[in-house]
């Protein structure tokens, strides 16, 4: 064999390798219902739209159902303003100042309730206690004080005067102290003159007679003076003496009218929660005024009963969608700026309203066209999507 003789290529041919084990039967049922899954699935999704268009229908037409209600509603009231503003001027007046008037004791209520009481409810309610004992309990109250304090006067001059009789007892007890020693002083000098007018000779004689009986005289005299001056000091410290058990006498009785002044006047300061009669008089003033307020403030209650009355009779005659309605416009009633404004904004909310309808009428037109443009492009699932719509109608 030449070693130059070219060699022959193999033929080959491509095979399709099975698994000996595969059902191949199985595989295909698999496949189909795979396929047929797909499809059902489909179907579901589909309808599935549907029912969701057609609730958005149905909640958008609840929807609007509502809105006009609404609408028709803020029509009337527009309605109302129309025929409210046609009246004459007379009517208008007569409506104008009911208006007022009801604004006006609301006004007045309002500032009652806003105000803080002058009086605590506690002090309030004392004096609604005690009631029927005011305005006498605080004269008494008064006259009680006054008394105590000329009671507090008289025990201050009386103890003044006490002090000043014990003085002058004791400087008239030291008085005549020092009048005895003195007169004794005196007595032991006399006696040494006489003594030595004696041993001097000058007794003798008529000329000592005389003079002795001088000295004798004058000796008299100044014993009488002394007499005299013990007997004044001893009356002086009598009369003094006399007088204290008599000041002590009136202070001891002061006093117990002061314990008892003092005792009524604690009494009602712990009955009426006060210091003074000056507090107390405060408290009364401002219980009159509180209770003036809250007189004023009932009062007002019927005062406003009868306005709103008045106002709710001149609107009844006007056949009105609602006539209660203005009791809480009633700026509107007695300002025209305010009634246009009012009339604005029932405007604007008007057309919100027609806004909000007709958005809501355009998804409902966009559902439905959806709904008719799956059943003529599914033609197969017509039956059962009408089935849907009828659900919801």
């Amino acid at each position: 064999m030449s070693i130059f003789k070219k060699k022959r290529k193999k033929k080959t041919e491509d095979y399709i390798y099975l698994d000996p084990e595969l059902d191949i039967e199985a595989e295909f049922k698999k496949r189909r219902e795979t396929e047929k899954n797909d499809k059902v699935f489909d179907e579901i999704s589909k309808l599935q739209y549907v029912r969701t268009q057609c609730q958005l229908m149905s909640e958008s037409s609840d929807y609007i159902n509502e809105l006009k209600k609404e609408y028709q509603s803020v029509n009337s009231y527009l309605m109302d303003i129309q025929v409210i503003e046609a009246q004459d001027d007379e009517f208008a007046g007569e409506l104008k100042k009911a208006a007022s008037e009801i604004l006006k004791i609301r006004e007045n209520r309002h500032k009652y309730i806003r105000e803080t009481p002058k009086l605590s409810k506690s002090r309030f309610e004392m004096f609604e206690k005690y009631g029927d004992e005011f305005p006498a309990a605080l004269v008494d109250f008064q006259n009680d004080e006054k008394y105590g304090e000329a009671v507090k006067h008289d025990m201050r001059v009386l103890e003044a005067e006490k002090l000043n009789l014990k003085e002058e007892i004791e400087n008239s007890g030291m008085r005549r102290v020092n009048i005895r020693n003195i007169s004794i002083v005196s007595l032991f000098g006399i006696v040494g003159v006489f003594i030595i007018f004696f041993a001097s000779g000058r007794l003798n004689g008529d000329n000592g007679m005389i003079l002795f009986m001088v000295v004798l005289l004058l000796a008299a005299v100044y014993v009488l003076l002394i007499f005299f001056m013990l007997r004044r000091s001893a009356y002086r410290m009598k009369t003094a003496e006399k007088k204290l058990a008599r000041a002590i006498t009136l202070l001891n009785k002061t006093k117990i009218k002061y314990v008892n002044i003092v005792n009524s006047i604690e009494y009602r300061q712990d009955k009426f929660r006060v210091k003074n009669s000056y507090e107390l008089s405060r408290n009364y003033e401002a219980y009159l005024e509180e209770k003036h307020r809250e007189e004023k403030f009932r009062n007002s209650a019927k005062e406003l009963d009868e306005a709103s009355y008045r106002m709710a009779e001149l609107l009844s005659g006007l056949n009105l969608y609602d006539a209660g309605i203005w009791s809480s416009q009633l700026e509107a009633l007695v300002d025209e700026d305010e009634m246009k404004k009012v009339r604005n904004e029932l405007g604007t909310r008007r057309q919100k309203l027609r806004d909000r309808i007709d958005y809501n009428m355009a998804r409902i037109e966009n559902a439905r066209t959806s709904v008719m443009d799956m059943v003529k492009k599914y033609p197969k699932l017509a039956n059962q999507i009408m089935d849907i719509v009828d659900s919801y109608e």
